[in-house]
């Protein structure tokens, strides 16, 4: 909504990237399922798996279609595969941090506040409007 070039969104709020990339992975799995009875955790021991879905390969991985080639000769017919969730309270974390730091940018600049203003008067109008 508020249009953020990419290379600051990455740089800037790392959490929220983060976020979305494993979102990525949960909603389009790619090559993930043609492993066989993979497991999962937050906490397991990496060294007895072949190949480890962590914070690093869903940032690469799951950042669009270009390493998807590599990503499938890497999981396709693997059957030691653990899938590392980030600790939640990791993620809510990164979330409040960058939640806070996007924040003060909205409210300081007149054209994001106009524009979110805009759109959430406009959007309760018609909720309220359905409703009766």
């Amino acid at each position: 909504m508020i249009s953020l070039p990419q290379q600051y969104r990455s740089q800037n709020y790392k959490g929220f990237n983060l976020i979305h990339k494993w979102a990525n992975f949960i909603k389009h799995p790619k090559a993930f399922l043609l492993c066989h009875h993979p497991e999962f955790s937050f906490n397991a021991n990496r060294s007895d798996f072949d190949f480890i879905i962590d914070n690093k390969v869903v940032i690469k991985y799951y950042a669009g279609s270009k390493r998807n080639a590599d990503l499938y000769k890497k999981i396709t017919n693997k059957t030691n595969v653990l899938v590392l969730y980030p600790s939640a309270t990791d993620l809510m974390d990164f979330f409040v941090k960058d939640v806070n730091k996007i924040i003060p940018l909205i409210e300081e600049n007149k054209i994001y506040k106009e524009t979110l203003s805009d759109k959430a008067t406009f959007e309760d109008y018609f909720s309220i409007n359905n409703e009766s």
